[in-house]
């Protein structure tokens, strides 16, 4: 604890009989521990650890085309302190030593072959940036792999929303059924903006009436609202629709509205499996009956 402030703390550490202190009061114990072992890696000039050994390695082994590298080190006891080490390695008939007396054969090791990276300029820095540009280049490939995956997935119905009343050829279709242009609408608003590619009006009869957007006529009319679906609008390899679709189905059934659905793949002019005559029928027991 500190002397000068009750509730903090200040540490020192003890490397090789120096002390090195925390240099100011902390909240925590180990606050002031990291600080004092910050202070004792500047003044010792300690940035950081590498693996010297393993560069050595790797440099020799793909200066010699992958055979067996010519790296070999002699450790020995230091003869001027007993419980020391001091190396050497030798590379391509060149030796570097350890240029200190180290507590283990590791250290003193790792001190002979940076030593020797740094006479070689071995920095490794190559090898990292390898690594990098490899990484990035893998990760640029499967990114673009997996966007032309998607890009062949249709998600919603958004890109065919509207695509009904924009087709001349259902145009003529839909004002023929319903007797002409004055009977319906196309591309019409309903509240909460969905958007209705045909709509029309029916009476008790269920015969269509003038359309008109005045409310106090049209309430007297059932309304309804004719979708034209696209294959990105229904469920795979079904008509059932999606369930964006049929959610939009029941919210515009509470407004009153009679919801009829069209799969595109039955009036659909190229579709030669049916007569025109035929598809008539078909849209007419869809919308009156």
């Amino acid at each position: 604890m500190s002397a000068d402030q009750p509730t903090g703390f200040v540490s020192c550490v003890k490397v090789d009989n120096q002390t090195f202190g925390s240099l100011d009061i902390f909240n925590s114990k180990k606050e002031a521990e990291q600080a004092a072992a910050k202070n004792a890696c500047n003044q010792l000039n300690i940035t950081g650890v590498k693996n010297f050994k393993g560069m050595l390695h790797d440099y020799m082994f793909r200066a010699t085309c992958r055979h067996s590298p010519p790296v070999h080190y002699e450790t020995t006891m230091s003869a001027d302190q007993p419980t020391g080490f001091v190396s050497c390695v030798k590379v391509d008939n060149q030796t570097f030593g350890s240029l200190d007396i180290f507590n283990s054969k590791k250290e003193a090791e790792q001190a002979a072959a940076k030593n020797a990276c740094n006479q070689l300029n071995i920095t490794g820095e190559k090898k990292k940036e390898k690594r990098k540009k490899e990484k990035k280049k893998a990760k640029s490939k499967k990114r673009s792999g997996s966007e032309a995956c998607f890009s062949q997935i249709d998600f919603g119905s958004d890109a065919d929303e509207g695509r009904g009343f924009n087709d001349p050829y259902l145009r003529n279709l839909f004002t023929d059924i319903l007797g002409g242009p004055k009977y319906l609408q196309f591309g019409t608003w309903a509240p909460y903006y969905y958007q209705i590619d045909v709509e029309c009006l029916l009476n008790a009869s269920k015969t269509a009436q003038e359309w008109t957007e005045e409310p106090a006529i049209a309430s007297h009319y059932q309304r309804v609202a004719i979708q034209v679906l696209y294959p990105s609008q229904l469920c795979y390899n079904s008509y059932r629709p999606t369930g964006k679709e049929q959610t939009k189905q029941r919210h515009l059934e509470i407004m009153g509205y009679k919801v009829v659905h069209v799969p595109f793949d039955e009036i659909n002019m190229k579709n030669k499996a049916t007569t025109l005559s035929e598809k008539m029928d078909y849209l007419h027991k869809k919308i009156f009956d």
